[in-house]
């Protein structure tokens, strides 16, 4: 089970943004240090994202939080896996999305998790 609302900033964070309803096609997982409950001042949020169309994720990501500052989105391979990795910052904080073919749920950040 994962408490977000015990770090009240990184939930309203979450909240503000709606970044967790604009990923919700992509079953948009939280993951890390802040579920966990060992966040710690200037910690990430980060959201674990999955589909097939990786072209289509990243035109959705860049459509959504482009505007916002530290704004990057790259494409790489994780473990010989096709990924996309985003980040940017809102309300005082650091989003990293993290996207590939795989389900979230089976990804190798969340298996860590």
């Amino acid at each position: 089970v994962v408490n977000v609302e015990a770090n009240s900033k990184a939930f309203t964070a979450l909240r503000e943004t709606g970044v967790l309803r604009k990923l919700k096609p992509f079953s948009p997982l939280i993951a890390g240090t802040l579920p966990l409950g060992i966040d710690l001042p200037g910690s990430d949020i980060d959201i674990l994202i999955s589909g097939e169309d990786l072209l289509g994720i990243k035109t959705k990501i860049e459509k959504e939080f482009g505007h916002k500052n530290s704004f990057k989105c790259i494409e790489s391979f994780v473990l010989g896996e096709p990924s996309l990795e985003a980040s940017f910052i809102d309300q005082g904080l650091m989003f990293d999305i993290f996207a590939q073919r795989i389900p979230s749920i089976r990804q190798s950040g969340y298996l860590h998790f």
